[in-house]
């Protein structure tokens, strides 16, 4: 006879989820086996008027009542380009959403991977709505206490307490890592091997590629190189990064999308990896870069100051206009320490347990069920 008095799991549903971001799947995962029913909610919009999204609402149609919604980036709620009116439209859209939601006593988890988008303009919008979902929120998740503090601050969040620090984990499973270096070099097409820094990922203004290419030349070393690999965000930003690619044989581009196989063809075919932003709240790239154990070069802001140390990673003042181009020619100085400081970051990785991140995240969950 089945104990009419075992509790029922969580019925937690995730949104905007995608099986294809390795944060999300890994955390679901781990959730799972942790007892926790986690569903994945996609972005949800109308065909013919493709920026409402409703997605909140469309969820309750797919799975009615859950338990709790585990809100991830919020600015697709809060956003729509080159329109205020647009804007303004749906966030009050999100706004009655969530006031549905708690209607129906579902409980609101958010994780804030960013305080606000990074580019698009009426921040003022955002922000005015993000202390709004701040406030209906039954928990907010940060990955650090730089940004629990600055959460707090920013949104003038009056219960510290709902503010909590739960790391984010490593990327040492979903992404292959078996090339051996010389290898990598051939299929990128590098004849010989030189001390390599890497900017890997979309390329965007906000991740300071123009301050990287202008500090790497400045760098001025001619027994190394700079490679920028990923997907530019528009096309403005393709011209400008590939033109200035094509001043400097020692900088090499590869513009476009790369596959997750391929990302250890990047990373191990380079020395040093390297995110110059201009702001950030958490990177991703931070975790895959201790994942592969590599030293990084970054500014000393958000959580990126949280979870590196001077032990593995060559940190600046990026309010230091000299800031990044120092923290290059530092790096090039003690390029004996890169193995040393490659294998401290790959122990601060390992350290980032997603069973104790799942853990500490379903605890959470039951807290406020």
């Amino acid at each position: 006879m089945q104990d009419s008095g075992k509790k029922k799991a969580l019925k937690v549903v995730h949104i905007p989820f995608s099986a294809r971001n390795p944060y999300q799947r890994l955390l679901a995962g781990n959730l799972r086996d942790c007892g926790i029913n986690v569903m994945g909610m996609p972005v949800k919009r109308f065909k013919n008027i493709a920026f409402l999204n409703l997605s909140l609402f469309a969820l309750l149609f797919k799975y009615w009542k859950p338990n709790i919604v585990h809100l991830h980036w919020q600015s697709s709620f809060l956003h729509v380009k080159g329109s205020r009116y647009k804007t303004i439209l749906i966030a009050w859209l999100f706004m009655l959403q969530l006031i549905v939601l708690k209607l129906l006593n579902i409980k609101l988890v958010w994780t804030a991977h960013n305080l606000r988008r990074h580019e698009g303009g009426f921040e003022d919008i955002e922000m005015r709505y993000t202390r709004y979902l701040a406030k209906m929120s039954d928990a907010v998740i940060v990955h650090c206490n730089s940004a629990k503090h600055e959460i707090e601050r920013a949104l003038r969040i009056k219960r510290p307490e709902k503010v909590n620090v739960i790391s984010h984990g490593h990327f040492r499973d979903p992404y292959p890592n078996n090339i051996e270096r010389s290898l990598a070099e051939k299929k990128i097409g590098f004849k010989t091997s030189k001390p390599t820094f890497l900017f890997l990922g979309e390329i965007r203004y906000y991740k300071g590629i123009i301050e990287l290419i202008d500090a790497y030349e400045d760098l001025n070393d001619h027994h190394s190189r700079l490679l920028v690999a990923g997907r530019p965000h528009d096309q403005v930003i393709e011209n400008e990064v590939t033109q200035k690619c094509k001043l400097n044989k020692k900088i090499i581009c590869r513009t476009g999308f790369v596959p997750d196989e391929e990302l250890q063809i990047y990373i191990n075919a380079s020395d040093v990896m390297v995110f110059p932003y201009r702001k950030i709240f958490t990177s991703g790239g931070i975790f895959l870069a201790l994942s592969f154990g590599k030293p990084i070069v970054a500014p000393r802001i958000g959580c990126i100051k949280d979870n590196l140390d001077t032990k593995g990673s060559f940190l600046y003042n990026p309010e230091d206009s000299r800031g990044l181009s120092n923290a290059l020619k530092t790096a090039m100085r003690f390029k004996e320490k890169w193995e040393t400081m490659g294998r401290h970051n790959l122990q601060l990785a390992q350290d980032l347990s997603w069973d104790e991140i799942a853990m500490a995240t379903s605890r959470l969950y039951n807290g406020i069920h």
